[in-house]
């Protein structure tokens, strides 16, 4: 179970970062790459809470 919340964290942690990254080194420049950054962040973050809740499911099945 804590190895699916790493992996969890992960999935939420690393693309902010990106976003952060890309964010700060170049504000106007890539101002879609960062909403599209940002969006897949949040899609990653909806398909890991998935992924979860699909393994805790098929757990107590």
């Amino acid at each position: 179970m804590m190895y699916v919340g790493s992996i969890v964290a992960m999935t939420l942690v690393l693309p902010g970062i990106r976003w952060a990254f890309i964010s700060a080194f170049s504000k106007g420049v890539a101002s879609i790459d960062a909403i599209q950054t940002q969006l897949l962040a949040g899609m990653m973050a909806v398909a890991g809470t998935i992924a979860v809740m699909s393994m805790r499911v098929s757990r107590i099945i």
